[in-house]
């Protein structure tokens, strides 16, 4: 199962990471498509067109899942293509992908 998903890589603020109150909040969040196509059209998430969709998405999580949503993560959102479950890990704001039954090389 092929799917796009949204995470945060820089260091500042997580995205579904920092806003989980559920694995479904997780994943809403991780699978917003109407945020995913923006930024795939190419334009810019710290300009003004990207604000009717964060606060569609603000009233829609809160009404989903009864918190307010903390968008510190959006301007370093990006669209990956993943296959099967995956695990968002977070280390002071940066967001890593890990996949089920990934390969680990310890050195």
């Amino acid at each position: 199962m092929t799917r796009k998903i949204l995470y945060s890589p820089g260091y500042g603020a997580g995205w579904s990471t920092w806003n989980s109150v559920s694995k479904e909040s997780a994943q809403y969040l991780l699978e917003y498509k109407p945020l995913i196509d923006f930024i795939e059209s190419g334009k810019s998430l710290d300009g003004k067109e990207v604000k009717p969709i964060v606060k569609k998405l603000e009233k829609e999580f809160e009404e989903k899942f009864g918190r307010e949503l903390y968008t510190g993560g959006l301007e370093n959102l990006k669209v990956v293509e993943v296959e099967g479950r995956i695990l968002i890990r977070e280390y002071d704001g940066y967001e890593s992908i890990v996949y089920e039954n990934g390969f680990d090389e310890w050195v």
